[in-house]
């Protein structure tokens, strides 16, 4: 079963994502800011992590880099996608 790893710091946003794909056969695991997500990430090591890039505190793009950084090749060793409900457009 893969294991997903989704960061988000709307709460419904997250769980609802986790009910969907938890239908679909993935194992999900949510947490609600960068700091966690990281720890998880060194712990767990998710097949696939989903993250906000706009949160309080550390960005996605922030635990994107973080990750990468923790890598040898600069890369996370898990696919990462970013995603964000943030409309205001400048």
């Amino acid at each position: 079963m893969k294991s997903l790893l989704i960061v988000d710091d709307e709460v419904e946003i997250a769980n609802s994502l986790k009910e969907y794909l938890s239908e679909k056969g993935f194992n999900v695991h949510t947490c609600n800011a960068a700091d966690e997500a990281y720890k998880f990430y060194q712990e767990k090591n998710p097949d696939l992590i989903l993250s906000d890039i706009k949160m309080p505190g550390r960005s996605g793009l922030e635990l994107f880099s973080q990750c990468a950084k923790s890598s040898p090749t600069q890369v996370p060793k898990v696919p990462f996608v970013l995603m964000t409900s943030y409309t205001d457009i400048i």
